[in-house]
């Protein structure tokens, strides 16, 4: 069973029409500890998908939630409980998933993602040949001129915005742990298209913010370390793994810790940036997000943030993943984060 048709609320957004349809599991496997990764059959999705985009999968929509192609053993995240067989058919909305490596040749996509409830439990403990319900690719993706160097040709600047907007710069992509894997295509199509890239995964992000960092404002500081993605222990070993064998290529990511008094996390933005212009795509939840749009206010980086939004339907119908944004005028209007999202100016989003 499958179909190709373009998703009636998000027909004003320029991209392809998505893929609904029956995704059968390659494989899945836990790669950290609460961390599994899900290698999906789907070619339409795979020949589609753009940087940024992402899929909404429908873990109880198939027989496999049922309990008859979940695996028993080797559970991703123990604590985390199954639902019964007596509740198949939950939970009802599907769940959107980064689409974070692409084997376009063998017709598969991989996503990667933290067991942190029924529905994600049961999909790291789908079993090769289940067969799942899947829609997408969704979002907005990145545009081409981001990835392709001085090749591409970017339309020309509307009213109000940046005339520098869509020239070819070079790209720093930022976020916090696993989360970076949100933007891996975009590194991968960013590298194949000669544009300089730099990725950054903030190693412990989540530690700093809880402390507070020591540094004005409760902005945690941060430095960068060179080659520490290869340390035993932590999350930095297995991420840059799972980063690596993930296709197509795509430049190493580095990892960055904060705290230990070198900074706050605008300054290492900043070293990153150097004093030439870049662009900027940062991606993670609410706090980082907001952090990253203060280091970038008032330089030269053109800013991007991918917002972590709950989608509950993914194309646009039910308006719960409704961002605020700004225009130039200081008005406020609502986008989807599912359509005119994820990704939206750093100076225009309205993070809560």
């Amino acid at each position: 069973m499958s179909m190709s048709q373009p998703v009636a609320g998000c027909q004003d957004v320029p991209a392809p029409a998505p893929w609904r349809g029956m995704a059968r599991v390659v494989s899945t496997r836990r790669v950290a500890p609460g961390v599994a990764a899900t290698t999906l059959a789907t070619a339409d999705v795979a020949r589609r998908v753009e940087p940024l985009q992402f899929v909404q999968v429908q873990v109880a929509g198939g027989a496999a939630a049922a309990g008859a192609a979940v695996a028993s053993t080797a559970d991703p995240a123990p604590q985390v409980s199954i639902p019964p067989a007596a509740s198949v058919g939950r939970p009802f909305l599907g769940r959107p998933f980064s689409v974070v490596g692409v084997d376009s040749a063998a017709g598969q996509v991989t996503l990667v993602y933290r067991v942190i409830g029924p529905a994600t439990a049961v999909l790291a403990r789908l079993t090769p040949g289940a067969e799942i319900p899947l829609l997408g690719p969704l979002g907005r993706p990145a545009p081409p001129w981001w990835t392709a160097g001085a090749g591409e040709v970017a339309p020309a600047a509307a009213p109000g915005e940046r005339p520098d907007r869509g020239r070819p710069l070079p790209l720093l992509l930022v976020a916090p742990g696993w989360q970076v894997l949100a933007l891996r295509l975009l590194a991968a199509r960013a590298l194949a298209g000669g544009v300089p890239v730099s990725v950054l995964a903030l190693e412990n992000w989540e530690e700093a913010e809880s402390r507070g960092g020591g540094a004005p404002g409760g902005c945690p500081s941060a430095h960068a370390t060179r080659g520490s993605q290869r340390r035993t222990g932590g999350a930095a070993a297995p991420l840059a793994a799972v980063w690596d064998e993930l296709g197509p290529p795509a430049p190493p990511v580095r990892m960055a810790r904060v705290g230990g008094g070198a900074g706050s996390l605008g300054e290492l933005l900043r070293r990153q940036m150097g004093a030439a212009p870049a662009r900027v795509v940062a991606a993670g939840p609410a706090g980082f997000l907001r952090q990253v749009q203060a280091a970038l206010a008032g330089t030269a980086a053109e800013g991007y943030l991918v917002v972590d939004a709950y989608m509950p339907c993914g194309y646009g119908a039910c308006l719960a993943c409704a961002v605020p944004v700004r225009d130039a005028a200081g008005s406020v209007r609502y986008e989807r984060a599912c359509c005119e999202g994820r990704w939206f100016p750093a100076e225009e989003v309205v993070i809560p």
